[in-house]
């Protein structure tokens, strides 16, 4: 998977027929068409797609399923908001109930954030009284990249968030991650791919502190030590390549925010001892497997 810089999600699919291919998510402030909506409901099959912005490449997994980005733009002049999101969706005939499933929890992900962007906004709305009227802006861009992978059926996603709120010095940044199994239509943890009762998140942090040494300025360093501990809630934000395993940490998380998030990833071979027969499998994919992008 290539390194995603600011509004980017990461999404890997084993495809069911098809090897490889990818589909990088674009910066969507100059992709999408502008339209008016009263209200942002969850995303639905109605959602335009955006299949006619070059920037966005349609991929599909078998004969009749296929991956297509989808946009939202809303707009609020009396609260001074924009969104804009971009977000993948299965289409086609006969969706199994794993790839609905999918479309669902995918679009709750980005309901979730724009509606907890909106009430962000509106407890602003006393601070934005004192502002210029020409500052009063608020807005909300969500984009995604992805890899397909073959052949196994795993989708990982990663949402980056960016909002701006009026008054602020600038903007926030943060990441969602979904790992899910279409052969078995599941949610997959961190803790799946590793074998019972093995300290792997002590693996996954030593690894990690040591590559966060090499990127962050020494009088920065500080930070490390509690953001990359080996707890659940500091890897949070994981997805699978398919040569390595990506950790995203947020923003402020192991350094200061000129530092932006920071990604580490670590190659199979660094887990290989630790890994369950399924992160066997997932580790091998990368002999069956090539980037048409």
């Amino acid at each position: 998977m290539k390194k995603i810089a600011v509004l980017a999600v990461t999404l890997l699919f084993a495809s069911y027929t098809f090897a490889g291919s990818t589909l990088a998510g674009k910066n969507i402030a100059s992709a999408l068409t502008e339209t008016n909506s009263d209200e942002f409901d969850i995303p639905g099959p109605n959602d335009a797609a955006l299949s006619d912005f070059s920037e966005y490449e349609v991929v599909h997994i078998s004969k009749l399923q296929k991956v297509v980005p989808k946009k939202r733009h809303e707009e609020n002049q009396e609260l001074h908001y924009i969104i804009d999101v971009a977000y993948p969706q299965i289409e086609g005939k006969n969706l199994s109930a794993a790839d609905k499933e999918f479309n669902q929890r995918m679009a709750k992900m980005i309901n979730n954030e724009t509606e907890q962007f909106k009430r962000s906004v509106k407890q602003n709305v006393p601070n934005m009284k004192n502002l210029p009227e020409e500052i009063r802006n608020n807005n909300l861009n969500v984009d995604y990249d992805m890899d397909v992978l073959h052949p196994l059926s795993l989708v990982s996603v990663r949402l980056t968030v960016e909002g701006m709120l009026a008054g602020r010095a600038h903007p926030y940044h943060s990441h969602r991650v979904l790992n899910f199994d279409l052969a078995h239509n599941k949610e997959l943890a961190l803790s799946d791919l590793f074998k019972p009762k093995t300290n792997y998140l002590q693996t996954i942090a030593d690894y990690s502190h040591k590559k966060l040494q090499e990127t962050v300025h020494e009088k920065d360093k500080w930070m490390i030590k509690n953001g990359a501990m080996a707890v659940a809630k500091n890897y949070k934000n994981w997805n699978i390549e398919k040569e390595a395993l990506l950790i995203t940490f947020d923003e402020y998380q192991v350094a200061p925010y000129v530092y932006g998030p920071q990604e580490v990833e670590i190659p199979y071979s660094e887990l290989q001892h630790l890994l369950s027969p399924q992160g066997e499998i997932i580790s091998s994919i990368k002999d069956h497997t090539h980037n048409l992008g």
